[in-house]
């Protein structure tokens, strides 16, 4: 008869030090051997992302920008890092400021033609690598002699952009500066406090620009977007088991659409008039507010400035009107509009900023890229530029943007 591990002598409990230990061996042993059988089938029948310390969600993750008096924030200078990318194309993506903060993988030749693109996160980059962005692909197709820097800052209006071209851009002695314009600059460049920092604003009045809140105050907030390491989510036991069980994550996964399905409450509509929109929204409705026209305004007048300076300069400049993915995505259209319960399709005209600012821009001499008709046929055929469940441009909508702004170089003999 095999010996207990614990049992009663007389009015004692006896334990059997061998034998329970070779029982709790027996024990973990099975448990082992179980959890491997079912790693083993979640790792073929419904494999799990795992911890990466790429993942921007996961491990300490340096922001990209800093405090900068002058700008509200800048490109932070000599930086390096490697993020997952979110359209899924290539695991990992390499985003590199040179020794200046320029978005670029190396110092750039000021002995070559300079051609500098200002603009905000769709032309620095985001989550695209160094070789696939918009001022990268330009330099391919105009070839060695020409040296193109980009300038591009995430968050950036029309104001920041102008302002870091006439503080960082003009060193580099440009013959061309290429603006991209994106329909949230609309109201990025109408307020002096976005992403719990403060920036530089311009003023309209009397047909003049007036620069206010210079030097930028430093918010209080400001670690919140300026943080000088982001910690990790996962921590302990629970960063060990993501980073190599598979079975783990997707056990914790299917708890959290369990949890999300039993607690969640139906989307109610709610009222457009009273919820958060920004220029993006703002610029689509057919009807403008008093915000939005002088918003229209004041970016208008910011592009003039943008204009003249270069004339004055001997560069010439370019404004780039890229197309959000609102106004191209027919299924976005239908979603956003299901969202509020009192707009309907008649409310919009999605095309409506282009024109306005196309139209503009040819009244004033300005040389322009419209790049919504392109985008709108590309997407209709399915061919995407954005980023996956994101506005941002893939490397697709860089190399598009690139293209076009090729070809109008080469049309009006800038290059």
């Amino acid at each position: 008869m095999a010996e207990k591990a614990i049992y009663i002598e007389g009015n004692k409990i006896r334990i059997n030090k061998r034998q329970l230990k070779i029982r709790i061996a027996a024990i973990a042993l099975i448990i082992m051997l179980v959890y491997a059988a079912g790693e083993a089938a979640v790792r073929i029948l419904e494999p799990q992302e795992l911890y990466n310390r790429h993942n921007p969600e996961h491990p300490a993750y340096p922001k990209e920008v800093e405090y900068d008096k002058d700008l509200g924030w800048a490109t932070k200078k000599g930086y390096k890092a490697e993020p997952y990318t979110m359209q899924g194309k290539h695991p990992v993506v390499t985003i590199t400021h040179n020794s200046q903060g320029l978005r670029m993988d190396h110092e750039a030749d000021q002995s070559k033609n300079i051609v500098a693109f200002t603009g905000d996160s769709l032309t620095y980059g985001f989550w695209v690598d160094d070789k696939k962005i918009v001022s990268a692909r330009l330099n391919e197709m105009l070839g060695r002699q020409y040296e193109v820097i980009n300038l591009g800052v995430g968050g950036y209006g029309t104001d920041q952009s102008f302002l870091r071209l006439l503080r960082d851009g003009v060193k580099y002695n440009p013959k061309i500066v290429v603006h991209g314009f994106f329909t949230n600059d609309f109201s990025n460049i109408v307020s002096n406090y976005q992403y719990d920092v403060y920036k530089p604003l311009f003023q309209a009045s009397e047909g003049k620009l007036t620069l206010t809140n210079v030097p930028v105050p430093v918010s209080k907030n400001m670690e919140k977007s300026y943080p000088k390491i982001k910690e990790h989510t996962y921590k302990g036991f629970q960063r060990l088991m993501r980073s190599w069980s598979q079975l783990y994550v997707l056990y914790k996964n299917k708890i959290g659409t369990l949890k999300s399905k039993l607690f969640s409450k139906p989307a109610e509509k709610i009222d457009y008039f009273t919820a958060y929109k920004d220029g993006e929204m703002w610029s689509i409705e057919k009807e403008y507010t008093d915000v939005m026209q002088y918003s229209f305004q004041l970016n208008s007048m910011i592009l003039v400035a943008y204009n003249d300076f270069a004339k004055k300069n001997n560069m010439t400049f370019v404004l780039v009107l890229v197309a959000d993915r609102i106004s191209v995505d027919r299924e976005m259209q239908k979603a956003t509009i299901e969202r509020y319960n009192n707009v309907d399709e008649n409310f919009f005209d999605f095309g409506k900023p282009y024109k306005l600012l196309e139209d503009f821009a040819k009244k004033q001499g300005i040389n322009v890229v419209n790049l919504y008709p392109l985008f709108k046929e590309e997407f209709e055929k399915g061919n995407s530029m954005y980023l996956e469940g994101d506005h941002h441009l893939n490397d697709y909508g860089h190399e598009l943007y690139a293209r076009e702004v090729h070809k109008l170089l080469a049309e009006e003999g800038l290059v």
